[in-house]
Formats: structure tokens, C-alpha cells, sequence
């Protein structure tokens, strides 16, 4: 949805009887715009983090004599490495195409090791092979100065905790008790949609891959 109707909702919805929202008249108030636009993004790093909305692929291909590499400076958008395989070479008659376990030492062809979420060591490879990275990606950062026709891409299931976790930012950042309990009540009811989306696999982010290790480990 682009970003003119998520701030209409909000208008509508959990804001309608902010200043910010002007009151419910469907629109937030110009000088404002950009606040909400930052709790937006952080609504959706949240968001992008807690679930796996968006997939990326980088291919990486090993150079001598260097076996950990950062993929922050690889791969901007990276949240969480997924899975990790090593890629056919099109000029052997063999085919060299393997998944690899990930943070496990009984791996026949060697291990691949997660030194951080954006940190990866591989102890054995050659110098040459390519290795396929799959990756939860964060949504791509919205356009300032700021666009009422930029594009939120969030599933149809978690708009409405998009909207709550929104909300609920520009609550806690107001002073009163009341605006607290209501930042509270609206964490309180993001949680629980997220967690019928969870629960209902609403998003569709789990994984069935056999060499995604991560998790048995604990990294996810």
C-alpha cells in the first residue's frame, strides 16, 4: 500500500483523536508527516525482523586466503542468514552443487560457521567456488524527503499490527500517564497479532529447508 494510506488509516484508526491525526480527517497533519514516517520504519524493521516477509539471494565466491566474511558490507538489506550452498561449477563435467550445514562439525566437505548475524566463516573452502546466501531481507528504507506515494510492502496479515506498532511508538514518545497505559494497550494488542500470525502461519515464513541450521543452534 503506499504510504498515503497507511497514514489515512492511522487518521482514522488509532490516532483519530491525536492532533496528529487531525483528528480522525483521514490525514496526518503535514508537520508531522515525517515523525510518523520514522516510526513507521521502525514499525517495519520490527516487523521485517520478527518475520520472514522478504528473501534475498547474494552469490559470494571465495578469495584466497580469506575464509570469514562481513556481509553487512555485501549485503545491506540482511536481517538473518537462512541457509548457505555451494553453487555448480559449469566447467567440471562433476557436479559441485551442495548444501552445508551450518554451525556443525560432522560435515564430510567441511562447516560453514556464523561468527555473527552478519559475520560468516567458511573454514574449508576453495578459492573460486561460489556459495549461494539465502537471507531474511528488511524492507528497503522509505524515500526522504518523504513520498505519499511510496510503497509499504507489508503482507495483507500484518497491516493491522503495522498500524498498532505505529501507533503505539508515537504514544510511549508523549507525556502523561495516559498516553503510556495507551502505548501499553496497543503493544499489548500488536503482540497478540502477531502471534495469531505466528500461530496461523499468516506469513508464510517457515522454513522447510534440510541445511538451514541456524535454528537447531540458536540463532533464530
Amino acid at each position: 500500500m503506499e504510504l498515503q494510506e497507511l497514514f489515512k488509516r492511522l487518521s482514522y484508526g488509532e490516532l483519530s483523536a491525536l492532533s496528529i491525526g487531525m483528528e480522525g480527517a483521514g490525514a496526518i497533519a503535514e508537520d508531522q508527516q515525517g515523525k510518523v514516517q520514522s516510526h513507521i520504519e521502525l514499525a517495519l524493521k520490527a516487523l521485517h525482523a520478527r518475520f520472514i516477509l522478504r528473501r534475498g539471494f547474494h552469490t559470494l565466491t571465495i578469495v584466497e586466503g580469506q575464509k570469514s566474511y562481513d556481509l553487512s558490507l555485501l549485503i545491506p538489506d540482511l536481517v538473518k542468514i537462512l541457509s548457505v550452498g555451494r553453487e555448480d561449477d559449469p566447467l567440471t563435467s562433476k557436479n559441485e552443487a551442495q548444501p552445508f550445514g551450518i554451525n556443525r562439525h560432522d560435515d564430510l566437505c567441511g562447516t560453514i560457521q556464523i561468527l555473527s548475524h552478519d559475520e560468516i566463516l567458511f573454514e574449508s573452502a576453495i578459492a573460486g567456488e561460489r556459495y549461494t546466501i539465502e537471507y531474511q531481507a528488511g524492507h528497503p528504507s522509505l524515500p526522504d524527503p518523504l513520498d505519499l506515494e511510496a510503497q509499504v510492502r507489508i503482507l495483507p496479515a500484518l497491516e493491522e499490527a503495522l498500524q498498532v506498532r505505529v501507533a503505539a511508538g508515537i504514544f510511549s514518545g508523549m507525556s502523561g500517564e495516559a498516553h503510556v497505559a495507551k502505548s501499553v494497550q496497543l503493544m499489548n494488542r500488536y503482540e497478540a497479532l502477531c502471534a495469531v500470525a505466528e500461530e496461523g502461519d499468516l506469513a508464510q515464513d517457515d522454513t522447510t529447508s534440510g541445511f538451514d541450521r541456524l535454528r537447531d543452534k540458536g540463532f533464530i
